[in-house]
């Protein structure tokens, strides 16, 4: 439901949440070598398949480019473009605004339970192995 709150409220942006999330991941990325398409995968919990045509439609879109890796020329390297900047730009705020409307159920103490115990669930999860 989340999701498809977001997917809604990005419309106007022309973009949906995944092309929201993949995007994000390349400008904090950005000080890094540009990310490759496999870290993208790992990252979103994609398939290949699935972040091929999220960046083709990010590629046509014109907010990202795709460039051979120097080092090893069978990767592909992605850079968030200009254009996909302002583009982010203009859709972080879009965004933090659902969460912040979904959010609202909660008061504050509620909120920072959650967080505490969401982080502590994630910490476990770092420390399982397969």
């Amino acid at each position: 439901m989340l999701e498809m709150r977001i997917n809604e409220a990005l419309e106007p942006c022309g973009m949906n949440m995944p092309q929201y999330l993949a995007m994000a991941m390349l400008l904090a990325d950005e000080n890094a070598p540009p990310t490759n398409p496999s870290e993208v995968s790992k990252l979103l919990d994609m398939t290949r398949t699935q972040v091929t045509r999220l960046m083709d439609s990010l590629e046509t879109a014109g907010w990202v480019t795709r460039t051979l890796d120097k080092e090893d020329r069978r990767r592909m390297m992605l850079t968030l473009t200009p254009e996909g900047k302002t583009q982010l730009n203009r859709a972080v705020p879009v965004v933090h605004a659902v969460y912040h409307r979904a959010w609202s159920v909660f008061d504050n103490d509620s909120q920072d339970q959650i967080a505490a115990e969401l982080t502590h669930f994630h910490e476990g999860l770092e420390n399982q192995t397969a």
